[in-house]
C-alpha cells in the first residue's frame, strides 16, 4: 500500500512539475517576479567573521543504503547518515534517516554534492524529499535531510528547567548540517570539492548559518529564509510559531509580541542568522523572498539579504503557502544557479 502510495504521489507531482514548470508558467513568473542581481561593491569572498562554537566534531556514521522508491529518473536510498538517538538529548536536531538521490544515468565520475535542509513541519518529508528528487534528475548528487513535527511544541522557554530550548534544538540542527556534509564527502559518487547546500522556509533560516559555518560549502540557494529570530517569532501567524509566542509571552509577562525583540537571550543567540553571514561570500548566494509572507515576515527575509550582503534575489509576489505555485520555477533557477557556481574546472 505504502508502495502504491508513493507511486501515486509521484505521478501526481510529475503532473504538477509539467504543468508549474512549463515554458508558458516560467515565463509568466519571470515577468511578475523580480530578479535583483547580487552588486559586487557589496562584497566579495568570505569574511574574518568569528562564528559560533557549537561543538561540531567531524564524524561518519556507516551505515548500508536501503533502496527506496523514486521517480523514473532517479535512484534513491534511504540512509542512516548520523547514528540514531538513545535518549531525547541525542535527538534535538535533524532525524538521524534521511534520503539520498542519484540521477538514474551514471556519469562515471563524482558529481556536485547538494544538502537539502527540511522545512520547520514535513511530516512526510515532502519538500525537501521532493526538492533533493529534483536536483538527482539535474544531475546532483542530493542529501535530504528530514524534520518530522514541528519542534516548538516541545521546547522549554523558561530559562532554567529541564527540556532543551529553541537555541538547543536549533544549534544542533546546525551541527547535523555540517555532520550531513560528513556524510557526502565520503560517497565516491559525490565531488567532496563541490558541495551546496539548500533551505526552504525553516531550512533556509539554518541554511545560512550552516553556509558560514563550512568552508566546505561553495553555494547556497535559500527560499523564504529570515534574520533576526525574534522578530521572526514575534510576527510570524505559522501556529506553531505564535503558540511558541504566547508560552514565552507568558512566561516573560509581556503583552506586546515585540518586546521579545528586547529579551537579553534574543540579542545573544548562537543560532541567529546575522552572526554567521559575514562569514558568507554573497556571490555564493541565491535567495527568493515572498513579498506576501506571513509566516516569515518580509521585514526578516530582508534582514536576511542585507546581513549576506545583498546576494542575488528573487522576488515572488506570494505568500508563504502560495510560494508552492512556484516551487518549481524556484528549484529550476536553483539548479542553473548552482550548476554555474559548482560547475567542474576546466
Amino acid at each position: 500500500m505504502r508502495r502504491l502510495g508513493r507511486s501515486v504521489y509521484f505521478l501526481a507531482d510529475q503532473t504538477f512539475r509539467s504543468v508549474t514548470g512549463s515554458t508558458a508558467v516560467m515565463r509568466l513568473l519571470d515577468l511578475v517576479s523580480r530578479d535583483e542581481p547580487h552588486v559586487p561593491a557589496n562584497g566579495d569572498g568570505r569574511g574574518p567573521a568569528q562564528v559560533p562554537d557549537l561543538g561540531y566534531r567531524a564524524a561518519v556514521h556507516a551505515s548500508d543504503p536501503i533502496p527506496t522508491a523514486a521517480p523514473r529518473h532517479v535512484r534513491g536510498w534511504q540512509v542512516q547518515w548520523k547514528p540514531a538517538a538513545r535518549s531525547p538529548v541525542d535527538g534535538l536536531g535533524y532525524k538521524s534517516l534521511g534520503g539520498f538521490y542519484l540521477p538514474r544515468t551514471d556519469m562515471g565520475r563524482p558529481r556536485p554534492g547538494i544538502l537539502v535542509l527540511p522545512v520547520l513541519h514535513d511530516r512526510f518529508n515532502l519538500a525537501s524529499g521532493t526538492l533533493a528528487r529534483y536536483f538527482a534528475s539535474q544531475g546532483f548528487a542530493a542529501l535530504e535531510l528530514r524534520s518530522g513535527t514541528s519542534f516548538l511544541d516541545r521546547v522549554r522557554v523558561t530559562p532554567h528547567g529541564p527540556g532543551p530550548t529553541w537555541e538547543d534544538v536549533v544549534a544542533e540542527m546546525i551541527v547535523d548540517g555540517r555532520r550531513g556534509l560528513d556524510w557526502l564527502c565520503t560517497r565516491p559518487d559525490v565531488d567532496a570539492g563541490r558541495l551546496g547546500i539548500m533551505g526552504v522556509s525553516h531550512g533556509a533560516i539554518v541554511g545560512p548559518c550552516v553556509l558560514g559555518a563550512d568552508a566546505r560549502l561553495t553555494a547556497g540557494v535559500f527560499c523564504m529564509g529570515g534574520a533576526n529570530e525574534a522578530m521572526i517569532v514575534a510576527r510570524s501567524r505559522e501556529r506553531s510559531v505564535r503558540r511558541f509566542r504566547e508560552r514565552i509571552m507568558q512566561v516573560h509577562g509581556l503583552t506586546d509580541p515585540n518586546d521579545l525583540l528586547l529579551l537579553p537571550q534574543a540579542q545573544a543567540s548562537r543560532t541567529e542568522p546575522m552572526r554567521y553571514a559575514p562569514a558568507v561570500d554573497p556571490r555564493a548566494v541565491l535567495l527568493f523572498k515572498t513579498r506576501r509572507d506571513r509566516a516569515i515576515v518580509p521585514e526578516a527575509q530582508d534582514k536576511l539579504w542585507e546581513a549576506l550582503g545583498r546576494p542575488r534575489r528573487i522576488t515572488l509576489p506570494f505568500g508563504h503557502i502560495g510560494f508552492g505555485l512556484a516551487f518549481y520555477y524556484a528549484a529550476r533557477r536553483a539548479a542553473e544557479f548552482l550548476w554555474e557556481r559548482l560547475a567542474a574546472p576546466a
